[in-house]
């Protein structure tokens, strides 16, 4: 028997995008700091229109999502005893409450 992924993203129902797509934009947003307005272009010109306002909308739906992953990984460092910057260990005496 062939399984199959029955998991529903419920951010497919309400953007009409992939989560490849998603990703792609998000990447592109954050890790490679490219605007929506240049990203907009990029896909004018391989023809798909996707309209700026659309490529925010998706943005923002998205980090709403995915804001359970960013506290808990923030609890997770919070939680640990010594965080590294710079390949240098920094040890807290206190801790700072989460804001």
């Amino acid at each position: 028997m062939k399984k199959t992924n029955t998991t529903i993203i419920p951010i497919q129902m309400w953007m009409r995008a992939g989560t490849r797509l998603l990703a792609h934009v998000l990447v592109n947003k954050y890790a490679d700091h490219l605007p929506l307005c240049r990203q907009n272009g990029i896909f004018e010109r391989d023809g798909i229109d996707i309209d700026r306002y659309t490529l925010a909308d998706w943005v923002v739906k998205s980090t709403a999502l995915l804001e359970p992953l960013v506290d808990a990984i923030g609890r997770h460092v919070l939680a640990s005893q010594a965080r590294a910057r710079d390949s240098r260990l920094f040890r807290f005496m206190r801790r700072v409450p989460p804001l």
